[in-house]
């Protein structure tokens, strides 16, 4: 494969090829004296907790326009990075990276690329600022010159690098991860593999660094995986964090060492360090991912949903502070302006807003046109860098006012000035009430029988329950509070929802009064049936091992069929031991998913018996 950086260390500059549009509306609103420093990584440090101490725009003034798919026809995926002069990079979807210069409104230097290298999570910066890190999908990680965009050096991973790059204070570590599930680290004056730590299944979002810069936190299925900065140890059973769902987002980890992390079912979880059950799980309205990586700061989390919603969290309790509709799904982490409070988040609805941490009030909005996924990036300079999916980049407030567009490095004139996006009101923000009470009882467990789960709370009230079981599998329902406040559901218990050591399943009833969220929890425990089987982990990726428990009548003959999505079945047969268990370890096979499917159905059977029973679970192949 080539390289998305080719050949010699000297790459084109650009002026004229890229339209670069001046413009001003209404008065910037930032303070003169700034907070120094600078964005380095995705969410802005190695914690990924979104915050920078400057005061933001409190207008929505755009000083510059950089319309780089509008030329080149490229997407960008991720979030720029700022470095402590101001100047911005970010990649494109064919492995371009581009230097942008707000003082001289020009691109400042843009890369070579070529084909089959995107670039889908944001650079990295070293601490002097002498050099951006950058993986691709071509599966390398390269070092370029942030004077010229020249290439140091680069190292190859041999599988698409998907985590933003980390640099140790020191600037002698790089830590990224590529989609495997390997974690790196990567010496920068050898250029080469330090250690590496192979996950059981893909990595989601970017890696976080936590407890001083000595831990690192991957996010991978249903867990959370503790790494040493320093290396693991070839010996050391590093255990997990258990998540609600599974990881949707990177972790953010607080200034306390408790990190926060977004769920595919709609969840946010905070941990403790050293304590692998959540220390609060919020529930969002209607169970929609939370794909945004936590922006944490006074006390507040701050989370965007795919239900349209931004959300202010108590960071103790897990209570909902505040929310915000915005017009589209928000797929865009948050980031906080700490100098004044002011939270920055795009929306698929094309705008970028402003809102105040404290109450989630509306500050102001921006149309940016297409879709706004990616999470804003603060800058040293108090200004906000914002990405459409088009490939657009947009720099507000980054000058007191704009002044005329240089001509870029060939000398070539730049476009017509073209007037800034006319502000648009906010939405109207929601009014908060304090939460009505809510309590909730569990009882039952045995399966094929049924569990009842009882919430009293206010009259006629729409209750929202979730089971979450052991497995990681959940069950949900609703049910309309009477005029005596209960709210009644009942389901029939399945099998196989336990593993082979955990029998508890979790709920929590949640209800919603005037956009305030009250919730209330219990649990109850799931009995053996006739036959259970559990597969740990949940996820894998072909070639490692899984573990895979069957419980039944004790010394009782079995057989295990394994259903892959191309319709091959592999078989294992064993008698259970006198406590009923029978424990396989299974090496998953390459080439027997498809790519519409990578679920793996496990069928589990008694043989011999009259009658036999018969139990199913599952697991991905990732």
């Amino acid at each position: 494969m080539r390289n998305t950086f080719t050949g010699r260390k000297r790459y084109g500059l650009i002026a004229a090829a890229l339209a670069v549009i001046a413009g001003l509306v209404g008065a910037p609103g930032f303070s003169s004296a700034q907070t120094t420093g600078s964005w380095p990584t995705f969410h802005g440090n190695a914690s990924r907790d979104g915050t920078l101490g400057i005061s933001g725009p409190t207008t929505s003034s755009v000083v510059v326009k950089y319309l780089l798919g509008a030329i080149t026809g490229r997407a960008i995926s991720a979030s720029p990075v700022v470095d402590s002069h101001g100047v911005a990079y970010v990649a494109d979807s064919k492995g371009t990276v581009y230097a942008l210069d707000p003082a001289a409104h020009s691109i400042k230097w843009q890369t070579a690329s070529s084909t089959g290298g995107a670039v889908v999570d944001s650079p990295g910066l070293s601490p002097d600022g002498n050099t951006v890190y950058v993986g691709s999908n071509d599966g390398n990680l390269y070092a370029l010159n942030t004077s010229n965009g020249s290439l140091a050096w680069q190292v190859s991973l041999g599988v698409a690098v998907v985590s933003s790059p980390i640099v140790s204070s020191d600037g002698s570590t790089v830590y990224t991860a590529t989609n495997n599930g390997t974690v790196y680290a990567i010496s920068t004056s050898s250029h080469s593999v330090s250690w590496k730590y192979n996950l059981p299944g893909a990595v989601t979002g970017s890696i976080s660094l936590g407890q001083n810069n000595t831990v690192i936190y991957a996010a991978s299925g249903w867990f959370i995986y503790p790494i040493p900065s320093s290396g693991p140890s070839s010996t050391a059973n590093l255990g997990v964090y258990y998540l609600s769902g599974a990881a949707a987002s990177s972790p953010a980890v607080d200034s306390n060492g408790n990190f926060y992390v977004g769920t595919v079912g709609g969840t946010v979880d905070a941990f403790q360090p050293g304590t692998a059950a959540p220390k609060w799980t919020f529930h969002d309205a209607g169970l929609a991912p939370i794909t945004t990586t936590p922006a944490i700061f006074n006390g507040t989390v701050v989370v965007g949903a795919d239900n349209k919603y931004v959300y202010g969290l108590n960071a103790s309790s897990g209570q909902q502070a505040w929310q915000q509709l915005t017009g589209g799904p928000v797929d865009s982490s948050p980031v906080i302006a700490t100098g004044n409070g002011t939270v920055y988040v795009g929306s698929g609805d094309g705008k970028l807003y402003a809102y105040n941490i404290t109450n989630g009030n509306a500050v102001w909005n921006a149309s940016m046109g297409p879709a706004v996924n990616a999470g804003p990036a603060l800058s040293p300079d108090g200004s906000v860098w914002a990405v459409t999916s088009a490939g657009d980049v947009w720099d507000f407030n980054a000058l007191p006012s704009p002044p005329t567009p240089a001509a870029g490095p060939t000398n070539t004139p730049g476009p017509t000035n073209t007037p800034g996006p006319t502000n648009t009101p906010g939405p109207t923000a929601t009014a908060t009430t304090s939460p009505v009470s809510i309590s909730l009882r569990a009882s039952g467990g045995t399966p094929g029988k049924k569990v009842t789960l009882t919430a009293t709370t206010a009259a006629n009230q729409t209750v929202h329950f979730l089971v979450t079981y052991p497995n990681g599998d959940h069950h949900s329902a609703t049910a309309k509070s009477g005029t005596s406040g209960k709210a009644v559901t009942k389901f029939t218990q399945p099998a196989s929802k336990i593993t082979h050591n955990n029998f508890t399943a979790s709920v929590t009833a949640r209800v919603t009064v005037n956009g305030a969220n009250s919730t209330a929890s219990a649990h109850y425990k799931i009995k053996l049936g006739k036959i259970d089987i559990s597969v740990e982990p949940r996820s894998a990726t072909a070639g490692a091992t899984v573990n895979i428990y069957l419980h039944t009548r004790a010394r009782t003959r079995t057989v295990l069929a394994v259903n892959f999505p191309n319709h091959t079945v592999q078989h294992k047969h064993g008698n259970t031991n006198g406590s009923g268990w029978i424990h396989w370890k299974y090496k998953v096979p390459k080439g027997r998913t498809t790519s519409s499917s990578k679920t793996v159905q496990l069928r589990g059977s008694t043989v011999k018996l009259h009658p036999n029973v018969t139990t199913k679970t599952s697991f991905k192949v990732t």
